[in-house]
Protein backbone atom coordinates (compact mmCIF):
# COMPACT_ATOMS: atom_id res chain seq x y z
CA UNK A 1 0.00 0.00 0.00
CA UNK A 2 2.70 2.52 0.84
CA UNK A 3 3.14 3.25 -2.97
CA UNK A 4 -0.66 4.16 -3.74
CA UNK A 5 0.03 7.46 -5.46
CA UNK A 6 -4.01 8.65 -5.82
CA UNK A 7 -6.79 8.58 -2.92
CA UNK A 8 -9.79 9.93 -3.21
CA UNK A 9 -11.94 10.17 0.05
CA UNK A 10 -14.28 12.16 -0.92
CA UNK A 11 -17.68 12.45 1.25
CA UNK A 12 -16.63 9.62 3.54
CA UNK A 13 -17.88 11.23 7.06
CA UNK A 14 -16.03 8.72 8.76
CA UNK A 15 -13.19 10.07 7.96
CA UNK A 16 -11.65 11.98 11.03
CA UNK A 17 -8.38 13.32 11.96
CA UNK A 18 -7.74 9.96 13.50
CA UNK A 19 -8.23 8.57 10.78
CA UNK A 20 -5.30 9.96 8.64
CA UNK A 21 -2.82 8.21 10.96
CA UNK A 22 -2.86 5.06 9.21
CA UNK A 23 -2.22 6.98 5.96
CA UNK A 24 1.37 8.10 7.30
CA UNK A 25 2.99 5.28 5.45
CA UNK A 26 1.70 6.74 2.33
CA UNK A 27 5.25 8.31 1.51
CA UNK A 28 4.70 8.41 -2.21
CA UNK A 29 1.00 9.88 -2.56
CA UNK A 30 0.94 12.96 -4.84
CA UNK A 31 -3.14 13.33 -4.97
CA UNK A 32 -5.23 13.33 -1.91
CA UNK A 33 -9.10 14.48 -1.60
CA UNK A 34 -10.54 14.67 1.88
CA UNK A 35 -13.62 16.88 0.37
CA UNK A 36 -16.58 16.00 2.47
CA UNK A 37 -14.53 14.90 5.10
CA UNK A 38 -14.72 15.59 8.92
CA UNK A 39 -11.26 16.36 9.40
CA UNK A 40 -10.28 19.73 11.23
CA UNK A 41 -7.43 21.86 11.85
CA UNK A 42 -5.82 18.65 14.21
CA UNK A 43 -5.47 17.01 11.21
CA UNK A 44 -2.79 19.09 9.47
CA UNK A 45 0.16 17.96 11.10
CA UNK A 46 -0.91 14.50 9.49
CA UNK A 47 -1.09 15.75 6.36
CA UNK A 48 1.73 17.71 6.33
CA UNK A 49 3.55 14.73 6.72
CA UNK A 50 2.44 13.98 3.22
CA UNK A 51 5.52 15.50 1.49
CA UNK A 52 4.95 14.39 -2.33
CA UNK A 53 1.76 15.66 -2.27
CA UNK A 54 1.05 17.78 -5.43
CA UNK A 55 -2.68 18.13 -5.33
CA UNK A 56 -4.66 18.51 -2.12
CA UNK A 57 -8.10 18.92 -2.05
CA UNK A 58 -9.63 20.19 1.91
CA UNK A 59 -12.91 21.81 0.56
CA UNK A 60 -15.98 21.11 2.49
CA UNK A 61 -13.89 20.01 5.47
CA UNK A 62 -13.78 22.30 9.23
CA UNK A 63 -10.45 23.27 7.85
CA UNK A 64 -10.31 26.31 8.38
CA UNK A 65 -7.80 28.80 6.38
CA UNK A 66 -5.25 29.13 9.39
CA UNK A 67 -4.73 25.36 8.47
CA UNK A 68 -4.57 25.61 4.85
CA UNK A 69 -1.90 28.15 5.71
CA UNK A 70 -0.22 25.75 7.68
CA UNK A 71 -0.11 23.16 4.91
CA UNK A 72 1.19 25.38 2.79
CA UNK A 73 3.54 26.43 3.82
CA UNK A 74 4.72 22.45 4.98
CA UNK A 75 3.53 21.31 1.20
CA UNK A 76 4.84 24.46 -0.88
CA UNK A 77 4.82 22.21 -3.99
CA UNK A 78 1.40 21.28 -3.71
CA UNK A 79 -1.68 22.61 -5.05
CA UNK A 80 -4.27 23.01 -2.23
CA UNK A 81 -7.58 23.26 -3.18
CA UNK A 82 -9.90 24.62 -0.15
CA UNK A 83 -13.46 26.35 0.38
CA UNK A 84 -14.10 27.23 3.82
CA UNK A 85 -17.34 25.50 5.35
CA UNK A 86 -19.64 22.70 4.16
Amino acid sequence: MSTLLTLDLSHLSSVTDEALRPLEMLHRLKWLSLKGTAITDQGIEIITKFRSLTSLNTSQTQVTQDGVLRLKAALPDCSITYKEGL
